[in-house]
């Protein structure tokens, strides 16, 4: 954090709100020992959100369901109850703003860069009941085909279609689907900061084949890397780190 700020970076905290008391997820998005109102080294007002994965309510469960309808005709049996007074007082007076993991599929390569809204249309009357500032929290592309990690996407229209997928483990060159899919694809979208929305922020998900900036030691091997020069150019240009 004491690195953020002094490179004039603004510090958001990403709520994902896990049960880790049951069923099996062990807490596995709640173990960092943090605080948002307390000052660390100086640093506090942290700016608070709370995430709503893609056009599924919850990215723990039915993961490997792709078409959004079929995920909803299933989503009632998974929970036995919901809160609906506690849920919508969290999005109305306890969080910053609404984060998404924007994931966003796409039928085609040479999709229009206002098609990534598509996500954002399907949850407008959402936005505007509860009226806060949009943030894409989790934005990439794995480059897999299927939810194990081990299939890559043989094809730039797989791949565009199934962003969420991507490759478990170590680069390796067999395993490197990006040979086939321009990832700088989305880029006039993220510049302008949207069409019928204001996208305030965007954050990549930088972990194993959705690694572009190689930020993590397995995303370089002796076989070559996940990194993407044109896609960390264009971070490290619009972070002002150029």
């Amino acid at each position: 954090m004491q690195v953020a700020t002094d490179r004039g970076f603004d510090i958001s905290v990403n709520l994902h709100v896990d049960d880790a008391t049951k069923g099996g997820l062990g807490g596995w998005r709640n173990t960092l020992n943090f605080n948002p109102v307390e000052p660390y080294s100086g640093v506090s007002n942290v700016y608070i959100g709370v995430g709503l994965n893609n056009a599924k309510l919850c990215g723990c469960i039915l993961v490997p369901i792709i078409d959004q309808r079929e995920y909803l005709a299933k989503f009632p049996a998974a929970f036995e109850e919901f809160d609906l007074p506690a849920i919508q007082a969290l999005f109305n007076s306890a969080v910053d703003y609404i984060g998404l993991s924007a994931y966003i599929p796409q039928a085609s390569v040479r999709f229009e860069a206002c098609a990534l809204e598509g996500l954002m249309t399907r949850l407008d009357q959402e936005f505007q009941y509860y009226g806060k500032e949009v943030h894409w929290i989790e934005f990439g592309v794995g480059g897999g085909s299927s939810p194990t990690g081990d299939k890559k996407a043989t094809t730039a229209e797989e791949a565009a279609y199934t962003p969420f997928f991507g490759m478990s483990g170590p680069y390796t060159r067999a395993k490197d689907p990006f040979v086939l899919y321009d990832l700088s694809r989305p880029s006039p979208y993220l510049a302008q900061g949207g069409c019928d929305y204001t996208v305030a922020h965007v954050y990549i998900w930088n972990l194993e084949s959705w690694d572009v900036q190689a930020l993590y030691p397995l995303s370089t091997t002796s076989e070559g890397s996940y990194r993407d020069p044109v896609i960390t150019d264009l971070i490290d240009s619009h972070n002002g780190l150029q």
